[in-house]
């Protein structure tokens, strides 16, 4: 039969495991022996070395034959995203390292000066260790898997560190200048609203992580940032409403103690 004629190509991977859905290419000699669709542009990567790019959009080959798992992702990206854990890594040491500093030192009133004037540049030095850091984790894939997922949580991340960034310089300038009542007042709002934009963040990012983790593949690492993401948020509405019983009522219990006093 003509049947008997015709190449038979076996399914190559150098993985040991089979492609991803949507795209089990066969391979041959290290080449695509059968029509795959580039994941990013849809151009047939036919003919094409599987350690190549492809040819219209310069996306890695082997994500379009293995799927969207990261040991197949470009090299180059994930260096970017490796080192963007060693500086959060770094940044969250230099916290921990100026907290043991305050601790050692005491809060006596020699001591008390040099930690309120060292403390906002170690803090500052943390931040951007770890705003270099997550800018670095955030950064796209090139391929554009991914970005469907993620890609919103992946934009709000970036809005808020820079907020974050803003937040540290405001902090350095309300202790260098000494500012009057009013604008110490403007300052704190200022703070404050940067604060919750930079929880938004912070949940924001575990979304990212969680999805993210799934391309590792580590379906229970996902799901420990989903339980993050949920208890800091639940955490941060239960804070906000106990702040707003007590503001509520506050000024009703004041003058009632008051009145019991006298």
């Amino acid at each position: 039969m003509a049947e008997s004629n015709m190449p038979r190509y076996a399914p190559s991977f150098s993985s040991g495991m089979p492609p991803g859905p949507g795209s089990p290419a066969a391979t041959v000699g290290g080449v695509v022996a059968s029509d795959a669709a580039c994941r990013k542009c849809g151009y047939n990567l036919r003919g094409i070395s599987t350690t190549s790019r492809c040819p219209e959009c310069g996306t890695a080959v082997g994500v379009s034959l293995h799927g969207d798992l990261l040991r197949f992702s470009e090299p180059k990206w994930l260096d970017s995203l490796r080192l963007g854990l060693n500086l959060i890594l770094a940044g969250i040491l230099v916290v921990v390292g100026l907290m043991i500093g305050v601790i050692a030192m005491g809060f006596g009133s020699s001591s008390r000066g040099l930690i309120e004037a060292i403390s906002p540049v170690v803090g500052l030095c943390a931040g951007l260790l770890m705003f270099g850091g997550a800018w670095l984790l955030t950064a796209p894939d090139p391929s554009g898997i991914g970005e469907d997922q993620y890609g919103t949580s992946r934009k709000i991340i970036r809005v808020t560190l820079l907020v974050g960034l803003g937040n540290n310089v405001l902090q350095l300038a309300n202790n260098a200048i000494h500012p009057d009542e009013g604008l110490m007042m403007m300052f704190q709002l200022a703070r404050g609203i940067a604060g919750i934009i930079g929880l938004v963040g912070q949940a924001a990012q575990l979304q990212y992580l969680s999805k993210l983790a799934l391309r590792i593949p580590d379906l229970k690492l996902s799901r420990r940032a989903r339980f993050l993401m949920w208890a800091i948020m639940v955490d941060f509405g239960i804070i906000l409403v106990m702040g707003m019983i007590t503001a509520i009522a506050a000024p009703r219990l004041g003058p009632a103690a008051g009145r019991r006093e006298a």
